[in-house]
């Protein structure tokens, strides 16, 4: 998420350097006064304040267009939730939570190592002794699997 506010900043300002660059050129060239007062009046405004509130507008709107692009590339959508199906129990899972039936969602924390950890007994609903069925999801989802147990950090169970 801050990896899409710096490209939006970056997008930003070289949107506004454009911007600044069109302004001197026009400013500069041989157009007549009138045309270069319209053409100021039009993009930035007549005062000072109307200029500066009209910048951090096209800033703002960059801003939002391209952390709107990065979420749609990197983060495919805001509910990038996939379905995994065994023996009749649904397993919906992100990179954020996993959902196991819709009885209990746990949701991961930051990775701090290469691995997420968790301790949960779950022989009830899945028999995760029976884990090569469910061995695909675990190794899509990073998480290591031991005999009879899931084994990641809970953050929260809801």
């Amino acid at each position: 998420m801050v990896a899409a506010v710096v490209i939006g900043l970056i997008v930003s300002v070289i949107d506004v350097l454009v911007l600044l660059i069109i302004y001197f050129l026009v400013n500069n060239s041989k157009i007549s006064n009138e045309e270069k007062r319209r053409f100021n009046k039009k993009i930035f405004g007549s005062e000072v304040k109307e200029k500066i509130r009209n910048i951090v507008i096209i800033v703002f709107i960059n801003l939002l267009i391209e952390y709107f692009i990065y979420s749609l590339v990197f983060f495919q959508g805001p509910n990038s939730w996939r379905k995994y199906e065994y023996e009749g129990t649904k397993i919906y899972y992100s990179s954020e939570k996993i959902e196991i039936s819709p009885m209990t969602t746990f949701v991961f924390e930051e990775e701090k190592e290469e691995k997420q950890y968790i301790v949960v007994e779950y022989e009830e609903k899945i028999k995760l002794t029976d884990k090569a069925p469910l061995k695909k999801l675990f190794d899509f989802l990073n998480i290591e699997v031991k005999t009879g147990k899931v084994e990641y950090h809970i953050t929260s169970v809801y």
